[in-house]
Formats: C-alpha cells, structure tokens, sequence
C-alpha cells in the first residue's frame, strides 16, 4: 500500500491515539508517532527530516514552476515543508510493515482532521485495545 503525504506527516510527528483503559476505567492517550519532527517546537532529527522554508535551502532535484501571480512572488516560489530523507523512508516502510492493519486504519481517518484519533474512530466500537495499540519493543 502506497502511504499519504498526510499520514506520512502524521507518523513522522507526533499521532495521538485515545482509548478508555478497562483496568483503571479512564481515559488513556498514547503517541504511537515516531517523532522525528515538531513544527510546533521546531525541531527535528538531522538526517531523517528538515524543514525547508526558503527556495536556497532546498534540495537540488526540487523545482517549483509555481508562475501564478509572477511579479508579486517571483518565477520561483516554494511554500515552506519538510523534506525527507531515504533513510526517513526505510523506517516509516518499517513501521508500515510491522503494522500495516493499523496503518490501513489510521489511513481512513485522516480525512476526520482530528488532532486525537480514538480507537473507535480507527477500528469501530468493537475495538480490543490490548491487541490494537501497537506495542514497540
């Protein structure tokens, strides 16, 4: 299964999953996102990501042939974004394939834009939350 930018910005980051813990009967918030990047606290792990937000910072094979509006921005404009390294790739393919139902899951509730993804938004109201959450070694 080919990824989403989407999700591929979600797992790289921070992805928040909420489940109600049957031990304790309360609410429980788990990040199962690699964490690599935060634009928020702007900061990221070198080699794996960086975040690119002037036209001389990029990389040498991206070009934006971006011509609306040319005098008020130049022939060459480029939004702000992270860029990614194969490395970065290798372990997202990784993670993809030790957990693609939850990946296939997580997928289908990208359109939701929510910050905190339930158990129930990923797998339906008959969730197990022992076997869902994807458990890291």
């Amino acid at each position: 299964m080919r990824l989403k930018w989407g999700l591929i910005n979600k797992l790289t980051g921070s992805c928040l999953i909420t489940f109600t813990d049957r031990a304790k009967y309360e609410k429980q918030i788990v990040d199962i996102g690699l964490n690599i990047k935060n634009f928020t606290k702007q900061v990221h792990i070198p080699g794996y990501v960086r975040f690119v937000a002037e036209h001389e910072h990029l990389a040498d094979n991206q070009y934006d042939e971006y011509t609306h509006n040319q005098h008020a921005r130049g022939a060459r404009h480029m939004k702000k974004h992270w860029e990614y390294s194969q490395e970065c790739f290798d372990v997202i393919a990784e993670y993809q394939a030790r957990f693609p139902e939850f990946i296939e899951a997580l997928t289908k509730t990208l359109k939701m834009h929510k910050q905190i993804v339930s158990i129930d938004d990923l797998f339906g109201k008959k969730a197990d939350e022992s076997v869902i959450v994807p458990k890291i070694r």
